[in-house]
């Protein structure tokens, strides 16, 4: 019995333990979040940085623990002004770009055949083409450069899960997504998260009351940005126990 009522009292400890560790590392991954902030906090464009904060603050020491955090821009912003026929489009930053790709500047889309980061010119998009180029008169320096992806299935107006191909790297989640229709109509959906197997898809998402609509494959679709917004990751550690947190910051 004293052998048995050893082992309840160091399994009850052990736990105690791992919960008081597992509890000190969310708050040290909430304070790298914080930090985060901080760190962003002094810059105008967050699109202006030519690559994303990477391990910002890795292992910075926090009460009985540690950090390291990460900060994800989902866009760029056009570091020279252009005009509807331009073939190359300089940018602050091409890192956050798959090429072959096509892109969103104000209402604007373009299609691009490759990037470039050589002097004199720097961070570029080449063979840049407007679709359709009647359309394109050419954007100011400053103005935000967004990804896009296609939906690559039919989807009705109940669906919650919404297939699609190209690069969701720099779609912010959970966030709002929108889908361009001319025949059906625009609709902007709110989705939780992304899932990778059987096939891309956003998921968790929450239709557009009052415009739902059916949509098909092919149709474009961009993320909603009403502000400009990084995506930061805190990862805290306090003995064998770690936390993560994601938070998407406004600035």
């Amino acid at each position: 019995m004293g052998v048995m009522f050893l082992s309840l009292i160091n399994t009850g400890s052990f736990t105690a333990v791992n919960d008081m560790q597992s509890a000190q590392a969310l708050s040290v991954a909430e304070g790298g979040v914080e930090f985060a902030k901080l760190y962003l906090r002094p810059y105008d464009n967050w699109y202006g940085f030519s690559a994303d904060p990477l391990a910002v603050a890795t292992n910075m020491t926090l009460g009985s623990g540690s950090f390291t955090t990460t900060i994800t821009f989902p866009a760029t912003t056009i570091r020279k002004s252009f005009g509807g026929g331009t073939t190359t489009i300089r940018v602050y930053s091409v890192d956050r770009f798959t090429a072959p790709g096509t892109i969103s500047i104000a209402d604007e889309l373009w299609t691009y055949a490759g990037v470039a980061t050589d002097a004199p010119l720097g961070p570029r998009l080449t063979g840049v083409l407007c679709v359709p180029p009647s359309l394109c008169s050419g954007q100011n320096i400053g103005t935000i450069v967004y990804p896009m992806l296609t939906l690559s299935a039919n989807i009705t107006d109940t669906d919650t899960t919404i297939p699609f191909a190209g690069n969701y790297s720099k779609f912010i989640l959970p966030g709002t997504i929108s889908i361009g229709d001319p025949v059906n109509g625009d609709e902007e959906i709110s989705c939780s998260s992304v899932q990778t197997a059987p096939t891309l898809a956003f998921t968790g998402c929450a239709r557009d009351v009052g415009t739902a609509a059916v949509h098909s494959a092919g149709l474009i679709i961009l993320p909603i940005q009403s502000t400009q917004q990084a995506l930061i990751t805190s990862t805290g550690d306090v003995g064998a126990a770690r936390r993560v947190i994601v938070n998407a910051a406004n600035q």
